[in-house]
């Protein structure tokens, strides 16, 4: 049955309109004005096309589901055949209507662009041009109706043009018919283009009826374009033009080169080339080049430039040509613009009220305002003779970028990067008043979007939004306001809703004349929409200061502060919150006037280096670092530090530190490097620029230990673009040294001048000890032999600046004394081995990291035996004193690396003498290879998982690994271990449209292999080829994964899929809980499993077995479910862990495990069932 028949019942309700939607008429208008048969479609074409839809799959579920679609899949194919058949544009217009405006309507959805092979058009084989054909009429339509090049799209064209001629010609018939001042480029481009064959690496040309065709169409369109322009345009010889340019015809040396190698040709490689622009009019070759850029036939290339360059020093400064130039269809293209269009319009020297400045104003300013434009029209200003004008006309290039929309009523709002803008507006405020600014931060305030900024204003601070600076002017009798200087539309919006424009501005401080002058004669001229009651009313003047703003603040600033620092009213705020709290005050007006100057990219130039050296030794170097540290240990989160106008200073303070060999300056450069690349959310690092010019200090600092701090920094660091900066500079050190990077990281970690985990600094009338004692920093105060953990009062009351120096001083060793543990797990990860000589002096005797090593087995390899590190003495397991040879090779022990017998003897060891360990070792899960496991270079053991996608990405990110929405179906989780320069992979299936990803496979690659790509080779290696400490290691960072990420926690997303349903279930009734955390578990439940309370300890294999008085349950080991033990039915517990934490925390080697509290919580609770008062659970209980 046909779409007639079916939908419109019979022939003669076919004229009738009644309870027929807007699409149901068109279809019907269209067919009558066609004289097309509905007998012959219905016959011919439908049912054809409509098997075609129907044969794939995704559709045809679609149109079974729904009557609504099927009826309309039935009206985009009669639309299909309409358009083909009769392509008139009215007809397309009011189905664009349709298709775009009525979004309740049935309307064309994507059937109408669905695309078809030949496979699927096997039985109408002509419909798969038919369909492109019309595809591309509708596309020509909205294109060049809307003054936009179809040629943007040119290969759906390009196809058509060389596979279907008949079709091609259609389009080009039905776009000729359409008026829009773009045409001729589009033809241009359609008849010039050629296909390349392959085979050959020839360019052919279309049939000859095709060119043709188009050819009568070009030249048409060139006639009637010549008659208005300057410079006329010749077909054949710009088709000679655009075949030796693009197509590059007899460019034997372009051939011959690789393309990696072709930016370095110049013009005069051609020779060609060079002698076709010699026989002919430059300024017709100009003017084909401009045309052939808006075919968009051109790439932004050396060459390009090269050529454009060429071109311009032979041209001839002449203002009708350039004019000429610039009446072709207006392209915005930067090499144009900067190597032709500038550079030319300098040669004639154009005036500020030429036709030119006008045309050019409206190419370039109408895509970028960018600071380089902007400067050359404020340039032409000069020009101009009236003063006010001139300064009107200054003022709109000169100022922040920024918006006035009339359609919606705001009065102007920044563009681009807006908080350059604020600050660049504040920094002149600050030449005239008592403000510095402080912090700019955006977020949701009063339930809007909007940014705060916070400013000290006559010593007092507050928050402020950027509008409020005129208020400020006004209260402070400053006689300017910022206003907005309109200077191009930015949009012409006409919708149903708004009407009106936005307006590229200059925002600039104006006088009360200025502003007059804007809104009675600027503004009446060409921006009449501009409602100025309503946008420039707004504007109150405190006085009638005849100088302009730049003038005024020239005034202002005769005479102030001889000292820089003092006299910047941007630093004030600063100077008195921070600067003036340090001991030495005073001294530091000068020492920061010099630091406020310094000037360079990323080092200092050797005159600043002499001069703040100088002042420096005559500070006393080691107040001066003290004092620093305290300075910037107050400061550093300070968004202040990161503007544009101050990010030199912090940059200068960070080359101080490259001067010394003090330790303290050290600790300053790190907070210095951290704070710059802390990650701030979608922007990036707070200052990237900071940061490289501080490691640029750090890595020629003269204290060896400087390379513990890079590594200290790699080690910490989660942050993917940090560690890869970090590794750069960890290279480039390295380079400079015989040593290796490990050697070099075990050498370099600091003391900090203590001995014995103490250190004293002695102040006048007291001192200070600081005490590392039981892996725990502590200080004490010392008077009068004394010695006191609460501060005295008379140090609260008399030297409060020393309290806080104190402060800093421990807050600084504290946090490096923390970081300093996260190297002993890179110990297993990065397999490392030292004879004992080497591992006695660089990591027992060092002060930082000596107590996390304290109570942590160690192997001696070359005895084979074990050793423990306690209380600065090395016992065996029977605490006797050991000796060691000083060759004998030492590893951090490993329980992968041990026996079962062994692993359970120095774990009751560590249980009955209650040792902590710094890093969980004992008891840390370990995973074994089999001997057959060990020939293979892929494993499944973490297969058939399915993984939440955002925790994954959370956990393993900060884990060090790097999993990111990047590359479907060749992305997973992958860590780069760089000491052994090889990358570990947990394969995933991933599509950024799941929820869940199963896990395929685990291996490990040579070299660094985290960039992954579709064409990439990797080479795996075998697994006995990695060291048993880092597979195990990688193992447990998966098996971490596993546990935190699996979608069987989740009950709602596990019940969204049959397979995750099943999933759960297996995971719920143990089928993976076969792993190393579920082994650990069982070995610690059997230690110390009757001390916290369980009056039983039994197990069936990965199960705990509870005895209950109402019943018998079992806890899984692996997921922490608790289950009935006959029905397998699930018990929903949420034990309260906190009874289980303390009673745990007794044994320091077994901490941090959640699900283990969580299976002892269950287990104690249910082992006391007659206890339970819960009426839901104990219905599952009792089996009701």
């Amino acid at each position: 049955m046909g779409l007639f028949d079916n939908f419109f019942n019979n022939k003669k309700n076919v004229t009738d309109n009644q309870n027929k939607s807007d699409v149901e008429i068109l279809m019907i208008d269209w067919f009558s004005e066609a004289k097309l048969s509905y007998d012959e479609y219905n016959t011919s074409f439908y049912p054809q096309v409509f098997e075609i839809f129907k044969n794939t799959s995704y559709i045809a579920d679609i149109i079974s589901e729904s009557e609504d679609e099927k009826h309309n899949l039935e009206l985009n194919i009669a639309f299909i055949y309409l358009i083909y058949h009769f392509p008139d544009k009215d007809l397309i217009k009011r189905l664009k209507a349709i298709f775009y405006n009525n979004t309740n309507q049935n309307t064309p959805n994507s059937y109408f662009t669905t695309s078809f092979s030949k496979q699927q058009c096997a039985s109408y084989p002509e419909y798969e041009f038919f369909q492109k054909t019309v595809n591309l009429i509708f596309h020509t339509y909205l294109h060049i109706s809307g003054n936009r090049n179809p040629y943007d799209d040119s290969h759906k064209y390009k196809s058509l043009k060389f596979s279907f001629p008949e079709g091609f010609i259609r389009v080009m018939d039905f776009a000729k018919d359409i008026k829009t001042e773009n045409k001729l480029y589009v033809f241009l481009g359609f008849y010039c283009y050629k296909q390349n064959d392959y085979s050959t690496s020839q360019y052919m040309s279309a049939t000859d009826k095709v060119q043709n065709h188009l050819k009568d169409i070009v030249l048409k369109e060139i006639n009637t374009l010549n008659k208005s322009t300057y410079i006329q345009l010749d077909l054949e010889l710009f088709q000679e033009f655009f075949d030796l340019y693009y197509y590059k015809k007899g460019f034997k040396k372009w051939t011959n080169t690789k393309p990696n190698q072709r930016q370095d040709l110049g013009i005069l490689d051609f020779p060609d080339f060079v002698n076709f622009i010699a026989t002919n009019d430059t300024n017709l070759l100009v003017k084909y080049l401009l045309l052939s850029l808006n075919l968009k036939s051109f790439y932004t290339d050396d060459f390009l430039i090269k050529t454009v360059i060429y071109l311009e020093n032979q041209l001839k400064p002449d203002e009708d040509i350039f004019l000429d130039f610039l009446t072709i269809y207006p392209v915005y293209n930067e090499v144009i613009i900067d190597n032709l269009y500038i550079p030319l319009a300098k040669k004639i020297g154009i005036q500020y009220h030429s036709e030119i400045r006008k045309k050019l104003e409206n190419i370039i300013l109408n895509q970028s305002t960018k600071a380089k434009h902007l400067t050359f029209f404020n340039a032409l200003t000069n020009t101009i003779q009236d003063k006010i004008e001139k300064e009107i006309a200054q003022a709109k290039y000169t100022g922040s970028v920024a918006i006035i929309d009339t359609a919606h009523g705001w009065t102007a709002f920044l563009e681009g990067d807006k908080n350059k803008s604020i600050k660049s507006n504040f920094k002149e405020v600050t030449k005239i008043i008592d403000l510095s600014l402080v912090k700019i931060k955006s977020g949701y305030y009063d339930d809007a979007y909007q940014t705060v900024i916070e400013i000290n204003l006559n010593g007092e601070t507050q928050k402020i939004k950027h509008e409020h600076i005129n208020a400020i002017l006004f209260n402070e009798n400053i006689g300017y306001q910022l206003i907005p200087v309109p200077f191009k539309i930015m949009e012409v919006i006409n919708d149903k809703y708004y009407k009106g424009t936005k307006y590229f501005c200059g925002l600039q401080f104006l006088n009360q004349e200025q502003y007059n002058y804007l809104i009675s004669t600027y503004l009446i001229g060409d921006f009449l929409d501009i409602n100025i009651e309503k946008n420039y009313s707004n504007y109150n003047f405190a006085n009638n200061n005849p100088l302009t703003f730049k003038a005024f603040t020239l005034e202002k600033t005769k005479n102030v502060s001889t000292n820089a620092f003092l006299a910047d009213n941007n630093w004030k705020w600063f100077k008195e919150k921070y600067v003036d709290q340090l001991p030495s005050a005073k001294q530091w007006y000068d020492l920061m006037e010099i630091i406020i100057s310094f000037s360079g990219s990323k080092k200092p130039t050797k005159k600043w280096n002499t001069e703040i050296a100088t002042a420096i030794k005559k500070h006393g170097e080691s107040l001066f670092y003290k004092e620093l540290r305290t300075l910037i240990d107050s400061s550093i989160k300070e968004d202040f530090w990161y503007f544009d106008s101050n990010r030199n200073a912090l940059k200068a303070i960070a080359w101080t530190c490259s001067l010394s060999n003090d330790a303290v300056s050290l600790i300053i450069l790190k907070q210095i490097i951290s704070n710059s690349y802390t990650k701030v959310p979608n922007v990036g690092p707070r200052s990237g620029a900071i940061g490289n010019s501080a490691l640029e200090a750090l890595i020629v600092h003269p204290n060896p230990d400087s390379f513990g701090i890079l590594n200290l920094l790699r080690n910490q660091t989660k942050y993917a673009r940090f560690a890869n900066v970090l590794d750069k500079y960890i290279d480039k050190y390295i380079d400079h040294s015989d040593e290796d990077e490990q050697q070099l990281a075990d050498k370099a970690i600091p003391d900090f001048d203590f001995n014995n985990g103490e250190k004293i600094v002695q102040y006048s009338g007291f001192a200070v000890k600081y005490v590392i004692k039981n892996k725990k920093l502590s200080k004490k105060w010392i008077v009068d032999a004394k010695e006191t953990t609460t501060t005295p009062a008379f140090i609260k009351e008399e030297n409060a600046k020393i309290l806080k120096e104190v402060s800093s001083e421990f807050k600084s060793i504290n946090t490096f004394f923390k970081l300093t543990k996260s190297r002993v797990k890179t110990y297993w990860l990065n397999n490392r081995q030292w004879d004992y000589k080497q591992w006695n002096t660089n990591l027992n005797h060092n002060e930082m990291l000596s107590p996390w090593l304290n109570g942590l087995l160690w192997k001696n390899k070359t005895q084979e035996s074990t050793f423990m590190l306690l209380d600065n003495k090395v016992i065996n397991s029977a605490k006797k004193e050991i000796k060691i040879a000083d060759s004998d090779i030492i590893a951090l022990w490993h329980p992968v690396m041990s026996t079962s017998n062994e692993i359970i003897d120095w774990q009751k060891f560590v249980l009955k003498n209650k040792i902590d360990q710094s890093e969980r070792q004992v008891f840390r899960e370990f995973y074994p290879f089999s001997d057959s496991e060990l020939k293979l270079d892929d494993t499944s053991r973490f297969n058939h998982h399915f993984l939440t996608v955002k925790k994954l990405m959370a956990i393993a990110n900060s884990a060090g690994w790097i999993f990111t929405y990047v590359h479907e179906d060749v992305n997973w989780p992958r860590v780069y271990i760089k000491a052994l320069d090889i990358t570990a992979h947990l394969k995933c299936e991933y599509n950024r449209n799941d929820f869940a990803i199963p896990t395929k496979g685990f291996y490990f690659t040579k070299n660094d292999t985290r960039k992954i790509s579709y064409n990439d080779k990797v080479e795996k290696i075998m697994f006995d080829k990695i060291p048993e400490t880092t597979r195990s290691e990688i193992c447990r960072d998966i098996d971490l994964f596993i546990a935190t990420t699996s979608v069987a926690h989740n009950i709602e997303l596990s019940e969204q899929t049959e397979l995750l349903k099943q999933y759960r279930e297996d995971f719920s009734f143990g089928k993976f809980s076969d792993n190393a955390q579920a082994k650990i578990r069982k070995q610690i439940i059997t230690l110390i499993g009757e001390q916290i309370g369980l009056k039983k300890i039994n197990f069936e294999k990965n199960y705990l077995l509870i005895d209950g008085e109402l019943n018998k349950y079992t806890i899984n080991l692996g997921s922490g479910f608790a289950q009935l033990k006959e029905t397998k039915r699930h018990i929903p517990i949420i034990p309260n862990t906190n009874v289980i934490k303390k009673k745990i925390n007794k044994y320091g080697a077994i901490t941090g495990d959640d699900t283990l509290y969580i299976i002892l919580a269950k287990a104690l609770f249910l082992q006391n069932d007659a206890d339970i008062t819960d009426q839901k659970i104990l219905q599952i209980i009792k089996n009701k």
